[in-house]
């Protein structure tokens, strides 16, 4: 063969080995991004292996705490369950703001998008062996530090934003919803568990329900809800008894009853809540969204989040994420609510709570118990 030829056939041989390349190279949805244990050069096939591996035990909305432990939280990011020593890249390009190089597990490395001041960004913990310094610009797809927390092998990855220049500070991070960022594979949808419990208003008195017959309710009253989701965030083959259930990512409610129109109402909506951590009022900002699971007969699966569902104004959030304020503690179910003409809103008689609890997928339960209301009208 004549050198001319066997460069030109050279040429081509590359050219279809460059073409499978780029076929099996990993082509992001729009609007998504890698994963941070996603390697930059992963083919398709470890692609699609990674995503159905994904297991993802806790994400934001979930109730952390224990019944001898006075320090209780909402949680606000992603614990993705993998191995320590596992390498992680850049989700996205930014500017190195902190690294944390803490003992037992709690490292961590900020990347922002704004080089300096207020910016959005992301908190890698739960890290170490980090490969950039504070100030450095780090590219999407660049390897930046390894997962590492003992004794629960795991990364936190959290949607952060800081107002002012304190990146130093992870007290001052606002956390937000980030599920809408990344791939998962879901064909679940959450979890709704009965029977519902009705509290008295801002109080652990549970109105009782006896031979399982409907609770007679009074008064203002906090409808509490026991619920999760697992379809996106986590197999069920790598799941354990121990194991807690996810929050969903928005609650509706509907009551029903004698000769009344039925009333609608939007309960959490976590796409549009901010978990702020700065002190004081963690604690009661924590025990105006959830109950904790310790109140409780029984837990269901290992579920911890039992919701205070009647705990907002049950209109739309706004567009802007807002923090969860004390205040929302106040707000119930005014069963003895009246009329400008002194009618009974809810006049006595048998109700139908119910309850629909939506995915960051879409997915939705709807699930209904009922409860008698006897305000002596």
């Amino acid at each position: 063969m004549g050198k001319i030829k066997y460069i030109a056939l050279l040429l081509i041989l590359f050219s279809l080995s460059s073409c499978q390349l780029q076929n099996d190279a990993v082509i992001m949805p729009s609007g998504k991004l890698p994963w941070p244990h996603q390697p930059p050069d992963i083919d398709n096939d470890k692609y699609n292996q990674l995503i159905q591996d994904l297991f993802i035990q806790t994400n934001l909305g979930e109730f952390q705490g224990g019944p001898n432990h006075p320090f209780c939280y909402i949680h606000d990011g992603l614990d993705i369950m993998i191995p320590n020593g596992t390498k992680i890249y850049a989700i996205e390009s930014g500017y190195v703001r902190d690294i944390r190089t803490g003992t037992n597990g709690f490292g961590h490395i900020v990347i922002s998008d704004a080089v300096i001041g207020s910016g959005f960004g992301w908190n890698y913990a739960h890290t170490r062996n980090f490969q950039f310094k504070v100030g450095d610009h780090v590219n999407q797809g660049d390897y930046i530090a390894e997962v590492y927390y003992p004794g629960a092998d795991h990364l936190e990855l959290v949607r952060i934003h800081v107002e002012g220049d304190i990146w130093s500070d992870v007290d001052l991070y606002d956390g937000y919803h980030s599920e809408r960022y990344f791939v998962f594979h879901d064909n679940d949808p959450p979890r709704i568990f009965t029977p519902f419990y009705f509290f008295k208003n801002n109080s652990d008195t549970v109105f009782p329900r006896l031979d399982n017959t409907p609770p007679i309710i009074s008064g203002d009253v906090d409808i509490v809800v026991g619920m999760h989701d697992r379809g996106e965030y986590a197999r069920g083959d790598n799941l354990s008894s121990a194991s807690e259930g996810t929050a969903v990512t928005r609650i509706e409610y509907e009551i029903t009853g004698p000769a009344m129109p039925s009333v609608k109402k939007i309960s959490f909506d976590f796409t549009k809540i901010i978990i702020r951590w700065v002190e004081p009022g963690l604690r009661e900002r924590t025990l105006a969204v959830h109950k904790p699971y310790w109140l409780f007969p029984e837990t269901h699966e290992g579920n911890s989040c039992y919701y205070i569902i009647t705990n907002t104004p049950g209109t739309e959030p706004p567009d802007v994420p807002q923090g969860i304020a004390i205040a929302q503690r106040d707000y119930a179910w005014n069963t003895a609510e009246k009329d400008a003409y002194g009618t009974p809103r809810f006049p006595d008689g048998l109700y139908t709570i119910t309850v629909t609890a939506y995915d960051s997928s879409g997915h939705r339960c709807t699930v209904s118990d009922q409860v008698m209301v006897a305000n002596g009208d």
